[in-house]
């Protein structure tokens, strides 16, 4: 399962996270996001991570200069689908987030939706950081969104399930300590009786990590939030919230 991110984002991905990334919510997570980076058209923005699109399509039509970074070519080619359809200009690029091209290119780069810790080596994440703090131009701002580690093990559901755009989506999870990584596995169960699975590993990571982390890619940690609501920080937070600056 090292590899499991380059089958687990494929077509199939959307249809299984539709109803929990709607409109409404893609709004939500925009606001905030501009909010807590004070942001202000026409910045340059990288959507690292950037999937199908929606919060880059986003921000484009609010006047932002996006690029929009992914490894799933059939979510890019969804993106490009979506960006014509609401006559966005976006740059997408498909590529490896360990091997960033970019050099001093961007004023912001956003990471959302716990598009980070997929990577069993840990240095594969420093990679990863490092690459981001390339990317910026002096004083450029980092804001990265995951899961919040401690939140999920007070109240750690091993299975669950959820409605999805074509029938449910059932989950079924474990927790590693060694490695602080979720393994998991998804079957998509649709209203015909089609059944597609999706395993994955997933690094969690402490608020306290995750600054380490930031901080040791040579950012400054600027302000840790609980969401896209911009409500402070807790234990039981259900997100960690991170705004760093280059120096």
């Amino acid at each position: 399962m090292s590899e499991w991110f380059r089958t687990f984002f494929a077509r199939d991905y959307i249809d299984r996270y539709a109803r929990v990334t709607d409109e409404d919510v893609t709004r939500l997570e925009v606001d905030g996001l501009i909010k807590a980076l004070e942001l202000r058209p026409p910045a340059r923005v990288l959507d690292l991570a950037c999937a199908y699109g929606r919060h880059a399509l986003a921000l484009a039509n609010l006047g932002y200069e996006v690029t929009g970074f992914d490894l799933s070519f059939d979510l890019l080619a969804e993106a490009e689908l979506r960006a014509q359809g609401a006559g966005a200009t976006v740059r997408l690029m498909e590529g490896d987030m360990r091997k960033l091209p970019f050099v001093h290119e961007f004023d912001v780069v956003v990471n959302l939706f716990t598009s980070f810790g997929f990577f069993d080596d840990e240095r594969d994440s420093r990679r990863v950081m490092e690459g981001i703090h390339a990317a910026l131009d002096e004083g450029g701002r980092l804001l990265l969104d995951v899961i919040n580690r401690d939140a999920i093990l007070r109240d750690f559901q091993p299975r669950m399930w959820r409605e999805a755009d074509d029938g449910y989506v059932l989950s079924e999870s474990t927790y590693d300590p060694a490695r602080s990584r979720l393994i998991g596995r998804q079957l998509h169960v649709s209203t015909k009786g089609r059944v597609d699975e999706s395993s994955f590993t997933l690094r969690l990571y402490a608020m306290h990590e995750l600054r380490a982390l930031i901080e040791a890619a040579g950012f400054e940690v600027q302000a840790v939030y609980g969401g896209f609501d911009l409500s402070p920080f807790e234990l039981d937070s259900p997100r960690i919230v991170m705004v760093a600056r280059r120096p």
